[in-house]
């Protein structure tokens, strides 16, 4: 007879797992399995594939069967748990508490592991085993005795399966919290930004564009002004020349509005940018709402544009009066001192 592919026989366990928490959380919303619902349902996977396993094959799991088909259902319990809990972690519910120490998380991860495997080597020991033999008794087949040391041995490699995914869960885990920590960064400098921003009418911030025609600019700031709900008035475009614009802020406008709207008319919506030198270059007197990592920089002029050999395409450069100049990427809007000002050549002629 054809040899059994195990893996194939593990894949009823994560689709019943997946119907089951659907099904549950449909039936009783905000609700969760639970360690008494997780052990019914690993009891039920493992009776599933086991009762496959003798109906297809007409016998019992062989030794290198048996670990495989617990290895496989482990992996997949602790494969959807930790996607769970790393959602729950990155996307807490309202009111949790997100902040979670290293110690906190490691422990969640070893008891979820531990508590996992433990339930599916049960459920395999007792359930299945049981399923199969009632199967054979009454259809006829081959059972396999297991001897103890050749359980003991079978339960190696699972252990060290075991061990391995907890290695990999704590570091998933360890780049999470990297990464929540990396985030709320960027979230308390937009804040902070926000919250230092004042109107200032009679402000001196500019933008010159060069590269377009009147009718493409006039299209490009409306499609701005769409995108970020801002009212007609919010842009007001001179044109100074042929092909050169000034687009000044009579009310004034967020700092990161400015940084957006600067790589917004180097980069916009359904434009065919192919043979065509688009200069923008804004100025701007630098406050705390622009971000600025140091207070001496406040009331200082500044130039803000699209660095040259962009490949990015999110992102921004500011040049100060001194010449030093910063990156701005728009992932947390933190400004990143860089040793070349990368001045693309569009911009050079530009008043």
């Amino acid at each position: 007879m054809r040899r059994p592919i195990i893996f194939l026989y593990s894949l009823p366990f994560p689709a019943l797992w997946i119907c089951c928490s659907l099904l549950f959380t449909t039936l009783f919303p905000g609700k969760r399995l639970g360690i008494v619902g997780t052990a019914l349902l690993f009891m039920g996977a493992a009776s599933l594939i086991s009762w496959l396993f003798a109906r297809r094959q007409a016998r019992d799991f062989n030794a290198a069967e048996y670990r495989n088909i617990i290895l496989y259902c482990i992996g997949w319990a602790l494969f959807l748990e930790f996607c769970i809990l790393l959602f729950l972690y990155l996307f807490p519910p309202l009111g949790a508490h997100p902040d979670l120490s290293a110690r906190t998380l490691c422990f969640i991860v070893l008891f979820t592991a531990t508590l996992d495997s433990l339930f599916v080597w049960l459920a395999f020991r007792n359930f299945g085993r049981r399923f199969i033999k009632s199967y054979l008794a009454k259809n006829g087949g081959v059972e396999i005795k297991h001897e103890t040391t050749e359980m003991y041995d079978t339960m190696k490699p699972i252990l060290l399966f075991f061990l391995v995914l907890i290695v990999l869960a704590v570091l998933a885990l360890c780049a999470a919290q990297a990464l929540r920590i990396w985030m709320a960064k960027g979230e308390r400098h937009l804040a902070t930004m926000q919250s230092a921003y004042q109107p200032k009418p009679e402000n001196v911030n500019s933008i010159a564009v060069a590269g377009w025609r009147e009718d493409e600019l006039n299209r490009i700031l409306a499609d701005f002004r769409g995108v970020y709900g801002l009212p007609p008035s919010a842009l007001v475009e001179t044109k100074h020349g042929d092909s050169l614009f000034k687009i000044s802020f009579p009310d004034d406008i967020e700092p990161k509005y400015f940084f957006f709207l600067v790589n917004y008319i180097r980069y916009p919506k359904d434009f065919d940018l192919r043979n065509r030198k688009i200069g923008v270059l804004g100025r701007a007197r630098l406050s705390r709402a622009f971000g600025i990592p140091d207070s001496s920089l406040e009331g200082i002029m500044a130039k803000i544009y699209v660095p040259a050999n962009d490949k990015e395409y999110d992102n921004v450069y500011v040049q100060l009066e001194s010449g030093k100049a910063f990156k701005i990427p728009f992932t947390r809007l933190i400004w990143e001192s860089v040793d070349d000002p990368r001045i693309p050549d569009e911009i050079r002629n530009v008043q």
